[in-house]
């Protein structure tokens, strides 16, 4: 028999592989069948091969049949044949391939087509070149992986050619590119799992874990890795039998189980863990266990938060002092407080689990119990009743029912009792109180209203009626300003305003209302704030009438400017005939000629017409102030300077009485604005009054800056003032001492002076004193 074709063998073989099962009897059949021969190159005109005489039909039909694309070349690399299934691949006609060298078509792609050029040489001359994977590019340029199984084609020891059998791996690719996507999944899935996941073989060891397990145990999977699970340090005794046990079950029952285990960490903390296992299995077989490791701790601190809880809402429910039971919704008790034991003298076996409101004659009122029978009890919100307590007393109670819903259902009602007894009589004596304050109010002279937070009156006595000229019914729930003149209005929101702001009442708001008759009335209002649950709900005001002061006021003020034309015309007129008797006895004491005696008499009543120049200078200075006529020459002045003069002049009057003159006046003062006549005469009224009512002792002048302004004190060691007597001694012709016996002169009228000059320059005079010990003026000027 002669020796079979090389093609053939390499066809017959390749089939064989690609589809072992499918055309095992076609395979076998040839072989019993086929003859065998030499292939003479060139000899078979119908595929190409001329003068092939030994490849006859049926190695053609196998050739043609042959699922993968196979291609012919010869030993130049030229096409010499190609099947169905190439052309239907690369898109190529038999016509277009035959004759041509492989790399000049353009059927590869560039680093394809160098691999093949490389192999197709090692393959001429000799070697075997296994399997491996290229791109093919299609005619119409789609780029198909394939896998080329070549073999050179030999002919008496000579080779002459190439087989290549292509095979399109594109579904294979396909399917290892979903593979590889879903084992990156699942991966990732595994790695970032909130809970600790290992996988264990069947015989318990470990072939992976996750890195949540690693972050909570302190393990790494290279430390655990095929070591058994149960004897890895993770479990102790009790703990590794307990696990053991669960997984026999698993491996024998392969369904899902849940257990709770406690795992050892690496710091040795047992970390406690719910374990839910399941089986891997291929096919019917479990080849791998995944165990996945909830840790409980959190779980375990709420659990022991909610006993705590639930130990702390137990105090509380049973430390209230209201009375408090759960009961269903048929009206069964479910509980009760310690309170309604001790309250109702029951014990706790006497009252659970049954009808509440049948356990005392007088427990709840009779339309409660209907209530609950009618199952119309959701209607019960609040309402009364009364006990019995265990003193034997009758106590009121008011009752307060919470529904507690599950699912959108009524499902029990904790009743809420809470003793009002005492509430109730305190309220009794409100509704008595309120009564006659409300008389009080009815009755009163004074108008009196009350209004809400928008300022519309909600109440309104007779009396307010009258002032108003208006009836009640014609004023309730209207603004109060639209009674009052323009100009009051903006003054009226304010008050309220400020009393909402700051919850104080403000007194003596002068206002005006218009009465219904279009006359106005001036009044005066006293504002409180009106407070509910410390909530601002409106202001009370009571309202006086005060035309008849006001007339009073008009007439005062009239009087006093008729006082101050006279003081002004009587001091001018006093003045004029003071002066040249002033220079004519000036000039008696001036005469040498003049006797002694008459020198003595002139003395006297220079010194007295002096006296009464200075009063008349002062009623003068008293005059142009209250008709704000004095005038003042404003300019920048250095209190050192000022002070010097003013020390300087004054010096030799204490000195006269022997006093101790102290002088504290620093060099780097601030300057002042103002009239240095003016505060000259300030500085020395006070001065003079120091040295007047001190016989013993000193008189200071000090001087300081503090917080924007300069103060300049004078101190003496006098008689002092009494602290009644301090706001008394600015008024006008007011004197501390009046007696019989005082050595002092004056009309009292310098200190008035004094304040109202200081007042002008943005000031104040402040004082200190003490009966017996001496006082202590201060000038307070802005620098």
């Amino acid at each position: 028999m002669r020796e079979e074709p090389e093609i053939v063998k390499i066809l017959r073989k390749e089939e064989m592989l690609r589809e072992k099962h499918e055309n095992q009897e076609r395979e076998k059949k040839f072989l019993s069948k086929s003859d065998t021969h030499d292939i003479n190159h060139g000899e078979c005109k119908e595929k190409g091969l001329k003068k092939n005489k030994g490849f006859d039909r049926k190695h053609i039909d196998l050739f043609e049949t042959a699922v993968d694309p196979i291609i012919i070349l010869d030993k130049n690399g030229l096409f010499i044949d190609i099947n169905q299934q190439g052309i239907k691949l690369l898109g190529y006609s038999k016509e277009e391939l035959v004759g041509k060298h492989f790399a000049e078509v353009g059927i590869l792609t560039e680093e394809s087509m160098n691999k093949t050029i490389e192999n197709f040489a090692k393959r001429m001359n000799g070697e075997n070149i296994p399997i491996y994977e290229i791109e093919v590019v299609s005619k119409n340029g789609e780029i198909i992986p394939a896998e080329i199984n070549a073999n050179a084609i030999y002919e008496n020891g000579e080779i002459i050619g190439d087989l290549v059998i292509l095979r399109d791996i594109r579904q294979r690719k396909n399917a290892e590119y979903m593979l590889r996507e879903s084992e990156e999944r699942y991966r990732t899935l595994f790695n970032n799992a909130a809970d600790g996941i290992i996988i264990l073989d069947i015989y318990g060891q470990i072939q992976s874990l996750n890195k949540r397990f690693e972050e909570e145990t302190g393990y790494n999977l290279e430390e655990l890795i095929g070591k058994e699970f149960v004897t890895s340090g993770l479990l102790d005794k009790e703990n590794a039998t307990k696990f053991s046990e669960y997984i026999k079950k698993l491996l024998s029952n392969t369904e899902i189980i849940s257990f709770e285990i406690e795992c050892i960490n690496r710091d040795g903390k047992k970390i406690p863990y719910e374990v839910r296992a399941a089986p891997i299995k291929r096919g019917d077989k479990i080849v791998e266990i995944q165990a996945i490791f909830r840790d409980l701790r959190e779980r375990r601190k709420v659990e022991e938060q909610l006993v705590r809880s639930e130990k702390k809402f137990r105090n509380i429910f049973d430390a209230t002092s209201d009375l408090l039971l759960y009961v269903d919704i048929e009206g069964n008790v479910l509980d009760v407080n310690k309170t309604v034991l001790e309250t109702l003298n029951l014990k706790k076996d006497e009252i659970i689990g049954k009808k509440f409101y049948e356990l005392k004659d007088l427990f709840f009122p009779d339309h409660v119990k209907e209530c609950f029978k009618d199952n119309c009890f959701k209607s019960m919100r609040k309402y009364e009743g009364e006990l019995v307590t265990k003193w034997g007393m009758k106590r009121r109670f008011l009752f307060v029912n919470d529904f507690i819903h599950e699912n959108g259902e009524i499902k029990c009602i904790l009743i809420k009792g809470r003793d009002i007894t005492e509430q109730q009589k305190a309220w009794e004596e409100i509704v008595k109180s309120e009564e006659k304050y409300r008389i009080l109010a009815e009755t009163s002279a004074d108008g009196v209203f009350t209004t809400d937070v928008l300022g519309r009156l909600t109440y309104v006595n007779p009396a307010l009626e009258k002032i108003l000229g208006r009836r009640k019914s014609q004023i309730l729930a209207t603004l109060f300003r639209n009674y009052l003149s323009r100009e009051s209005v903006y003054l009226f929101q304010q008050t309220f305003i400020e009393a909402r702001r700051t919850g104080k009442k403000i007194e003596n708001v002068e206002l005006e209302v218009v009465h219904s008759d279009g006359y106005v009335i001036p009044i005066e209002v006293n504002v409180a704030p009106l407070k509910k649950d410390d909530r601002f709900v409106g202001i009370e005001c009571t309202v006086r009438d005060i035309t008849e002061r006001k007339k009073v006021e008009r007439e005062l003020r009239k009087s006093e400017q008729l006082k101050t034309e006279f003081m002004n015309i009587a001091a001018h007129e006093l003045k004029s005939p003071i002066t040249p008797i002033k220079g004519y006895l000036e000039l008696i004491l001036s005469d040498k000629d003049a006797s002694s005696r008459i020198k003595k008499w002139a003395k006297i009543s220079l010194r007295n017409a002096k006296r009464l120049l200075r009063l008349v200078n002062d009623i003068l200075d008293v005059s142009r102030l209250d008709t704000d006529t004095m005038r003042f020459n404003m300019e920048k002045i250095d209190p050192v300077e000022l002070l010097n003069d003013v020390v300087e002049d004054m010096r030799p009057g204490a000195e006269k009485k022997n006093l101790q003159f102290i002088v504290e006046i620093p060099r780097d003062l601030p300057y002042v604005v103002g009239d240095k006549i003016r505060l000259s005469q300030v500085l020395k009224n006070l001065l003079i009054n120091a040295i007047k009512f001190t016989e013993n002792g000193y008189i200071a002048v000090r001087a300081r800056s503090e917080e924007g302004y300069l103060l300049i004190s004078v101190e003496d060691t006098g008689i002092g003032i009494s602290r009644d007597e301090f706001k008394k001694i600015f008024t006008k012709f007011y004197q501390a001492y009046t007696g019989d016996d005082r050595r002092s002169e004056g009309a009292g009228l310098g200190l008035f002076i004094c304040r109202e000059i200081v007042k002008k320059h943005g000031g104040d005079i402040l004082v200190e004193s003490e009966v017996g010990k001496g006082s202590v003026f201060t000038v307070k000027l802005p620098v």
